[in-house]
């Protein structure tokens, strides 16, 4: 398997934890966990980790987690998918910035409810776990109408 190949998986295998897990905690579909939480999310945000949202305003750590934490079951009709992973650039042994679209289905807190966001994420390699990583900085904007339209909502 060559590197970029082995790369690619472990993005692939990390973007389907990191999101499943959100999906799960949004909907209520998990135990409302403590420890759960940290394994399944807060361990995967780096120190300095920061959002910017497709409304501009800039989420660091901290606030991001007291804020996701508190949407517990918020919204048991929520689905999310993630399409066309696409590794920008990167290295094995440092920083990816990867683009990929995140289509969500019932999103309560969003309008229109059924939409699709173009993300740029900038993971990197966990100093504690080499075969790990670790979200620096997510970036969402919105898909332009004509693109959310055209596609399925049938996940």
């Amino acid at each position: 398997m060559s590197d970029e190949t082995e790369l690619l998986d472990k993005l692939h295998r990390e973007f389907a934890d990191f999101h499943e897990f959100i999906n799960e905690w949004f909907t209520g579909s998990c135990p409302q966990d403590d420890a759960l939480f940290e394994d399944r999310h807060v361990h995967h945000l780096a120190s300095d980790f920061q959002i910017i949202l497709p409304d501009g305003s800039v989420i660091d750590r901290a606030p991001f987690i007291v804020y996701l934490r508190g949407l517990y079951g918020s919204n048991p009709a929520f689905k999310k998918q993630i399409r066309n992973i696409e590794l920008r650039a990167g290295e094995p042994a440092g920083c990816r910035l990867v683009n990929y679209q995140e289509w969500q289905r019932g999103a309560a807190n969003t309008r229109p409810a059924n939409h699709g966001r173009m993300v740029s994420a900038v993971l990197q390699t966990r100093q504690d776990d080499a075969n790990r990583l670790e979200w620096l900085q997510i970036h969402e904007t919105m898909l332009p109408p004509e693109i959310i339209s055209a596609e399925p909502f049938d996940f």
